[in-house]
């Protein structure tokens, strides 16, 4: 054993050359066997620690850094917040011996660091991405971002096909999945993510919102209005005073021209119904249907309602 015969304690760490060998497997030759700072006889008499290991509790902090924190060398969250005290020492920079460091009554692993959407609990102790980086392994795309996608975090290209996770197209519509996540909002793995007959890379390019199935409200989808040749950034294509929705939907008018049955009276200013309103008054002041001429059943029409009676043409019993 190299120690000495005539010293019981051959390297004067507090435990005799026998209890080093049979008990404790360390070195009677060196004070300290794990070179943590910590000499063999204090680990075991005062701290508790395993002489044998620099770091008994494996959270990244030798013992010796932990007893000058005066955190647990015993163990890896002294605090119980969710992250390991070398974890918020060396990485995160928060306080180990406070579970809420910034007081804002967040504890310190709940906190999202980097706003990528993961906590910093989840990202040191689950996916073991870097909790002060948005997009750790640099592909585009957020950490959270890919735990939702699917993607690895980790790694820039998941498929190894050659091609970045952000620059990859999953639904192939025609956008980046980073551009949908980064820039529109829009669903990478859904072609039209509003659903309303246009793909998201189309209704970029034509500059409606891929979030939003009618953009203009007027009543017709964003793709009912490409295959019908409407604007669909124009509640009112032909410039009628109705809308297209209303045009197509409720009084079968062609929304492209203003008067469509070429008769000189413009769509708006036909009383289809014959009731004494015109179409627009039914449609934008009434309320009333500018296709039934007693909106409301009462034996009146709502033109008389309106016109003469002063009563409401949408209740078949005004008072």
């Amino acid at each position: 054993h190299n120690t000495d015969p005539l010293l019981p304690d051959t390297d004067r760490d507090g435990l005799t050359d026998t209890d080093l060998i049979d008990r404790h497997n360390t070195n009677p030759t060196s004070a300290d066997t794990d070179a943590d700072g910590l000499n063999d006889g204090d680990e075991i008499n005062i701290h508790q620690t395993d002489p044998k290991i620099a770091d008994t509790d494996q959270d990244g902090l030798n013992d010796i850094d932990e007893i000058d924190l005066k955190t647990s060398p015993l163990e890896v969250d002294t605090d119980n917040d969710g992250l390991g005290d070398g974890d918020e020492v060396r990485i995160i920079g928060t306080n180990p011996l406070v579970p809420d460091t910034d007081g804002d009554g967040i504890i310190d692993g709940d906190e999202d660091t980097d706003f990528d959407g993961l906590s910093d609990a989840d990202e040191l102790n689950t996916h073991h991405t870097n909790p002060k980086v948005v997009d750790t392994d640099l592909d585009g795309l957020s950490d959270g971002d890919e735990v939702i996608h699917g993607t690895h975090p980790l790694k820039a290209d998941s498929n190894g096909n050659g091609i970045i996770d952000g620059n990859e197209d999953t639904d192939s519509d025609d956008l980046s999945d980073a551009d949908e996540f980064n820039i529109h909002n829009t669903n990478p793995k859904v072609v039209d993510t509003d659903q309303d007959g246009l793909s998201d890379g189309d209704e970029i390019i034509i500059n409606t919102d891929p979030n939003v199935a009618d953009v203009d409200e007027d009543g017709l989808s964003d793709g009912e209005e490409v295959a019908l040749k409407t604007n669909p950034l124009v509640a009112d294509t032909d410039g009628d005073s109705l809308s297209d929705g209303t045009e197509v939907n409720v009084l079968g008018t062609n929304p492209l021209q203003a008067d469509s049955d070429g008769d000189g009276i413009p769509d708006d200013d036909e009383d289809s119904d014959f009731d004494g309103l015109s179409n627009a008054k039914e449609v934008h002041v009434h309320k009333t249907d500018p296709q039934v001429a007693d909106t409301d059943e009462d034996w009146l029409s709502d033109g008389v309602e309106v016109n003469v009676m002063n009563t409401n043409p949408l209740k078949a019993d005004t008072d």
